[in-house]
């Protein structure tokens, strides 16, 4: 948080910032694959998103009332007037954050805004983390590297190939069951494919083992007792204790 000069949503930034520090022992600079995601379609909500479409108008096809009363059909409420876009880019259920901050409004008019100016399901995710989510990660890395004088390139976010990249056709950019696809296809040229299709491992950290420990990181949920405690004037203490 000191090197971000900023508190963070990105639990990743204590491996990224270990993994800097290891780095900059014996390099200066560093060649890293941000933007990649972001470009070629490489998150797993890419994959995610037309069943979501699809249980969404299902949802809207079966009377609410036998959503409500036939068990089977009860995961149906879900999908059902929401907007699946939104819900995969929330990282967390909107329905919990709604729950909450109370005052919290059903939408985004930016982001809204940025999904309509284009038309394939898929695009309008890639708008989103190209020209919204993109900017929070090459800040963090930025941040996190320079707190070690350590220089990190990012090649993949270049204005000439994400133009030429985003000019393709839907169906060459995006695969039903791979990420990355046009990536993964010009990878075969240079690497095995079991390294190139490996599972996705990102930056995850264990924070709910870390909370539940009292002495270590799970001491600051008693700052939620706090009578100066800021996020009440946004939220209710019992829901968000809870």
């Amino acid at each position: 948080i000191k090197s971000l000069e900023s508190p963070t949503t990105h639990f990743g930034c204590v491996l990224l910032y270990e993994l800097c520090r290891v780095i900059s022992k014996n390099n200066k600079v560093v060649l890293t694959g941000e933007g990649s995601d972001e470009i070629f379609g490489g998150y797993s909500r890419y994959l995610e998103l037309e069943k979501k479409l699809f249980l969404k108008t299902i949802s809207e096809k079966i009377p609410k009332i036998m959503i409500s009363k036939i068990k089977k059909f009860n995961f149906l409420n879900n999908f059902r007037n929401k907007n699946p876009y939104i819900e995969l880019i929330t990282f967390r259920s909107l329905d919990l954050l709604k729950n909450i901050f109370t005052n919290l409004p059903d939408s985004n008019e930016v982001i809204e805004n940025t999904f309509n100016i284009l038309e394939n399901p898929r695009d309008k995710l890639a708008i989103y983390d190209q020209k919204i989510y993109l900017e929070s990660l090459l800040i963090r890395q930025d941040k996190i590297s320079m707190a070690h004088s350590l220089e990190s390139r990012v090649p993949f976010v270049n204005l000439p190939l994400i133009k030429f990249v985003n000019s393709l056709p839907a169906a060459d950019r995006y695969n039903k069951n791979i990420t990355k696809v046009i990536l993964k296809k010009i990878s075969e040229s240079f690497f095995p494919k079991e390294f190139i299709y490996r599972k996705k491992n990102g930056l995850n950290l264990p924070i709910s083992k870390w909370l539940l420990n009292n002495k270590g990181f799970g001491r600051f949920l008693e700052l939620f007792d706090e009578p100066n405690f800021k996020l009440m004037e946004f939220t209710e203490k019992k829901k968000i204790k809870k």
